[in-house]
């Protein structure tokens, strides 16, 4: 599993794949950010997350944690996209061939494979918070924003406790998009199966109201929010369920696979 998660990395660490999964995230974040303390400003304040927000109000402890929060959904695009072109590419390429010869234990490489990119994942949520977390102070001074609050011990370990809730649920969405990737052997099929049901379940989760948050991405959103969310336990099991069923899949579909077509 070592040596199948190495191998992995170095794949991973093509600046094509990997400067832009980072560009991405950290130029999403920043957008992100501005925007909310654009709409902030803006009569009605911003409503760019479950909490409208107001330059009035944006300088409260809690502040920081919720502006991470915002970034789930389009970090959840990025390293799907990630996820899947890696493994994509692995299987367009005819590269596959190669790594089982090489290594014939094909859920070894399976969970080496996942478990590098769930590091990849952990680093790249920890640029965009930091990247959210900069902007935001830049542009709180710009604005007129009080941060005091923001860098006491509760602002800081509520951001940091947020910052592992929304890693935790982009685990998720990297684990969604390898599978894709296995089942399609296509990065591009498997990134667009995966963005377009991301934009299907937006619209299903806006139609079913409450109900909606037992959807798979809104499911990861419950558990970005951590223990401050009433669902979050519950939300945590179904997560965990639908990570393991999506390693248990593709697990299977590699083993009944034949490499050579």
């Amino acid at each position: 599993m070592i040596a199948s998660a190495r191998y992995t990395w170095i794949l991973l660490r093509r600046p094509a794949l990997l400067w832009s999964g980072i560009g991405a995230v950290a130029a999403f974040g920043i957008a992100v950010t501005v925007a909310t303390f654009f709409t902030a400003s803006r009569p009605g304040g911003s409503r760019l997350g479950p909490i409208p927000l107001t330059i009035e109000t944006m300088g409260a402890v809690g502040v920081p944690a919720d502006l991470v929060g915002r970034i789930l959904m389009i970090t959840g695009a990025v390293t799907l996209a990630v996820a899947a072109a890696h493994v994509g590419g692995v299987f367009s390429t005819g590269l596959v061939r190669t790594i089982f010869v090489r290594q014939p234990h094909r859920t070894t490489w399976l969970l080496g494979t996942w478990l590098t990119l769930c590091g990849l994942t952990v680093a790249l949520t920890l640029i965009g918070s930091i990247t959210v977390l900069a902007t935001a102070t830049a542009l709180a001074s710009a604005y007129g924003v009080d941060t005091a609050a923001w860098f006491t011990p509760e602002g800081l370990s509520l951001a940091a406790i947020r910052t592992l809730g929304v890693a935790a649920a982009l685990i998720g969405f990297t684990t969604a998009g390898m599978l894709l990737a296995v089942l399609t052997r296509s990065a591009i099929v498997a990134i667009g199966i995966g963005l377009g049901y991301g934009l299907f379940e937006g619209l299903l989760s806006a139609t079913l109201g409450d109900a909606g948050r037992f959807l798979p991405a809104q499911t990861l959103a419950v558990v970005s929010r951590g223990t401050a969310d009433p669902w979050f336990f519950f939300a945590t099991l179904i997560a965990a369920a639908l990570i393991g069923a999506c390693l248990t899949v593709a697990a299977v579909t590699l083993h009944r696979r034949d490499i050579t077509q």
